[in-house]
């Protein structure tokens, strides 16, 4: 949560990545708002392993993102759903 806005899932993407933190993604969906071009301010991501969600949740909490001068501190948090395949299926047909 709290992902400032103007982020797109690539610039999300890369920051993860400098963060050191992308290896054990398996899937990435960062719902946008195609009025205004701009994301809703959370993501979804699935993680291969309890061990790679706790380093995730560690690098993450209360992290800053770099982009956009924005204030907000990332949280996470566990989702409804869980797994690969079952988080496919839940978002196929979000676009």
């Amino acid at each position: 949560q709290n992902v400032a806005n103007r982020y797109t899932p690539r610039l999300l993407l890369n920051a993860f990545r400098d963060l050191g933190i992308d290896h054990a993604m398996d899937l990435f969906y960062l719902p946008m708002d195609f009025r205004t071009h701009t994301n809703l301010g959370y993501c979804f991501i699935n993680l291969t392993s309890e061990e790679a969600a706790q380093e995730f949740r560690e690098a993450v909490d209360g992290a800053v993102l770099p982009v956009f001068k924005s204030k907000k501190t990332l949280v996470t948090s566990a989702a409804r759903v869980q797994g690969f395949r079952e988080n496919f299926l839940n978002f196929r047909n979000s676009c």
